[in-house]
């Protein structure tokens, strides 16, 4: 049980290590400059946990980030697909509150 704790530990140490490079490196302050400013603590953290991830799983870490990423996009397309089988077998609605031109007078504005 020590072990896991001190695994922890480490990890939490080197994510803190990470985003104090993100935040103190000079070097991706011009890549910074692109973004809006209340943006930048949550990617920062964002990222350093994703680079944590990244390092303790290695290969791992890569397909299940490619299993949540096209996770919603398989929904979506399945909903899409789902929604264009409906169009296609249902009658469509006539829109209701339209008057023909016939009733308006023969087509003619202002004309009772």
């Amino acid at each position: 049980m020590q072990a896991q704790a001190d695994e922890n530990a480490a990890q939490a140490k080197s994510v803190e290590e990470f985003i104090a490079d993100l935040r103190t490196n000079p070097l991706y302050r011009p890549w910074f400059e692109q973004f809006h400013p209340d943006s930048l603590p949550d990617f920062i953290q964002h990222y350093a946990l994703a680079k944590q991830r990244a390092l303790q799983y290695g290969a791992g870490s890569d397909q299940w980030l490619q299993e949540r990423v096209t996770e919603y996009t398989d929904a979506a397309y399945q909903r899409l697909w789902d929604i264009s089988a409906e169009k296609a077998v249902r009658p469509p609605v006539p829109l209701a509150g339209r008057a023909s031109r016939g009733a308006r007078g023969g087509g003619q504005r202002g004309v009772c």
